[in-house]
């Protein structure tokens, strides 16, 4: 069966134009830079509009369509337009190419290259090569098509146009195909399928899957075929692409006819013959026409199949496909052998014969204009590699400079990074031994003050104890003799001296008591132990709470100061205890190690919610954390209302604070 020239051609487009609203079946290259490229008006339309246009006109009137493109080509040329003047170049060689003239399709092709050459435009010298490829095929200079789709390739792969890779990869699988090599062409088929799926551009895996399937035909291999063609004519009816849903629904139906299934066959290619005729593919419906005419030789119905014949004849005059003309006369010469119409059917076999003759003459014109384009591409490549060398050398100085200065900025920036770090290092041990001094002379402070705070309570409580108390007590045993005395006077004297009495003894406990709270004299005489030992005998004599201690691992006696906080902060706990707690239990831990004291006071009262610690405007727990922390330790409360609380207290200690 033929391919014809309409039909490559499209396929070509349809590859390069898949994402175009109307497929046409023209060699034609917009490109992916529109935003890149200078618009300007062609008759008062702006060209992105005219070349829109043009595709469309081209298919339906090639004349029309040059002249605008030549006008086109005019106005872009004079305003340094390349890009769009290689496109119009393009276009020009496709009308051409649509009416079989294929020597002035290759002028244009020459035209467009050698601008898209001069400017460097990798893209639209691929798009011409491969144009170039695709009349090369037409006239059978099987050669010289691969070796400009090669070139296309490469001017593809260096200008990263994967989806027009894709399409020249399909492009030579039908070359090998033409030419017998299955293998060849199904590695190309698939690397055109692979690109397009990578891409997902579904209307050029439509084309490749339909040529695929042609290929299995060829070799007789009619299921893998069925398979691919089948999901080819799915896919086209899912993306309503009607070009590939004709020729697919026609390869289906050439399948059939292989088989001998001549009903089926029909049916395919009248299914084929409607999609055709909705977007008018005179081509398409050539090929078409021909596989009526051969299915109705095949079951002997010879009118019809002159019909056909007849009608694919005219289609293919219509559009001067010269290799459709020949089938078509091909196909005339055996109807009118069968109906033993030998004269006509040897005119037809004439007619045929001269036809190819005149394509295998011109063929040799076309190897002409191919030497021509590769002397062309030489000169402008010998050009390029002049360009590259010196580019080369340019960069190379370049990047001595720039290596250069990063070098210096580098052992700048190390310099600076050593400077800074160890500008850094000095503030900071700098710093180190201030705050060293800093926490020194806070602790020395703090030391000094809490052996002012022990010695003025010493002083106050001997105070108390030397002075205040004897004259109290002197007071008390006048005021006891004033009452013996006063036995046999007045009730209310006597009852008033009694009361006066009492009070005298409440404030000599009282006394006694803030004097040993102030300064204990068995802190000071015996040490921190045997304080707090006898702090829980007091207590436990008052018979309001049941006290226990625990206390071990205490070992040596500590700096006066040290042991002087912890008593205070014990007593403080107790206090509060006894003030607030309302429970009958109170457990006292006290646990030394090496390194630190651990203090743990504990009682069954109400308990407390400890996040209300802070709206306390009480002094008593606020004084005892100061203490503690001045001694570098920490405090912790654990309560819960109704659960009792703990008190603990951890200062660790130091050489200084061991006596």
């Amino acid at each position: 069966m033929s391919t014809g020239i309409y039909k490559h051609i499209h396929f070509i487009f349809l590859l390069l134009m898949f994402f175009q609203p109307t497929k046409l079946e023209i060699i034609l290259f917009p490109g992916s830079r529109k935003s890149e490229i200078k618009q300007f008006e062609v008759d008062g339309m702006t060209i992105d509009s005219l070349f829109h246009n043009l595709q469309t006109l081209v298919y339906h009137n090639p004349d029309s369509a040059r002249l605008l493109a030549l006008k086109g080509i005019k106005i872009a040329h004079e305003g340094k337009q390349s890009d769009w003047e290689i496109r119009l170049l393009n276009l020009v060689g496709a009308s051409h190419a649509i009416e079989s003239k294929y020597l002035k399709a290759l002028e244009y092709y020459h035209r467009a290259l050698e601008v898209a050459q001069q400017f460097g435009n990798l893209e639209r010298s691929g798009d011409t090569y491969n144009n170039i490829g695709g009349i090369n095929y037409f006239a059978r200079n099987y050669t010289e098509a691969i070796a400009n789709y090669l070139e296309a390739l490469s001017y593809y792969e260096k200008n990263k146009a994967y989806d027009k890779i894709a399409g020249v990869h399909c492009n030579i699988g039908i070359l090998y195909a033409a030419l017998d090599n299955p293998e060849k062409a199904m590695y190309h088929y698939n690397a055109g399928l692979h690109g397009f799926k990578k891409l997902q551009l579904l209307p050029g895996q439509t084309v490749v899957l339909s040529h695929m399937a042609r290929s299995y035909l060829t070799a007789n291999k009619y299921d893998s075929a069925l398979i691919l063609i089948n999901k080819a004519i799915d896919l086209s009816r899912d993306i309503h692409e009607l070009y590939s849903l004709s020729t697919s629904l026609k390869t289906k139906g050439d399948i059939y006819l292989a088989q001998g299934q001549y009903g089926d066959a029909l049916t395919l290619f009248n299914q084929s013959e409607t999609e055709a005729l909705k977007i008018n593919n005179k081509s398409t419906l050539g090929t078409i026409y021909i596989g009526f005419a051969t299915a109705y030789i095949e079951i002997g119905e010879l009118i019809k199949a002159m019909k056909y014949a007849v009608n694919a004849l005219e289609f293919a005059e219509d559009v001067n496909d010269e290799q459709m003309i020949v089938d078509a006369h091909l196909m005339l010469s055996k109807i009118y052998e069968k109906t033993t119409d030998f004269q006509k059917s040897l005119q037809h076999y004439q007619t045929a014969a001269e036809l190819k003759n005149r394509i295998l003459n011109e063929s040799k014109l076309h190897s002409i204009y191919h030497k021509e384009i590769q002397h062309l591409s030489k000169d402008k490549e010998i050009q390029r590699l002049e360009i590259e060398r010196q580019q080369y050398l340019i960069n190379q100085r370049n990047n001595t400079i720039f290596i250069i200065i990063l070098v210096s900025l580098v052992i700048i920036i190390i310099v600076a990074a050593i400077y800074y770090y160890y500008a850094n290092k000095v503030r900071s041990d700098q710093q180190k031994k201030i705050n060293e001094a800093n926490l020194k002379a806070t602790e020395e402070r703090s030391k000094v003050a809490l052996d002012a705070e022990i010695q003025e309570r010493k002083q106050i409580g001997l105070e108390l104890h030397d002075r205040v108390g004897p004259l109290l007590s002197l007071a008390k045993l006048n005021i006891t003799a004033l009452a013996d005395y006063s036995t046999n006077g007045n009730g209310t004297k006597q009852k008033m001296l009694g009361n006066t009495l009492e009070t005298i003894n409440e404030i000599l406990k009282e006394i006694k008591q803030i004097s040993q709270n102030m300064a204990p004299v068995i802190l000071i005489e015996k040490g921190f132990e045997a304080a707090i030992k006898n702090l829980v005998v007091r207590l436990n004599e008052t018979k309001n709470h049941i006290v226990s201690l625990d206390m071990y691992g205490l070992n040596g006696k500590l700096e006066p100061y040290v042991e002087h906080v912890l008593y205070r902060s014990i007593l403080e706990s107790i206090n509060n205890i006894l003030r607030h707690a309302n429970g009958t239990e109170i457990n006292i831990q006290i646990i030394g190690s090496p390194d630190d004291i651990t203090v743990m006071i504990e009682d069954n009262g109400q308990g407390f919610d400890p996040s209300t610690l802070q709206q306390n405007k009480g002094l008593g727990m606020k004084s005892t954390c100061n203490r503690i922390e001045s001694l570098k330790g920490s405090v912790f409360i654990d309560s819960k209302i109704g659960m009792g609380t703990i008190v603990t207290f951890i200062v660790p200690l130091t050489k200084e604070m061991k006596a």
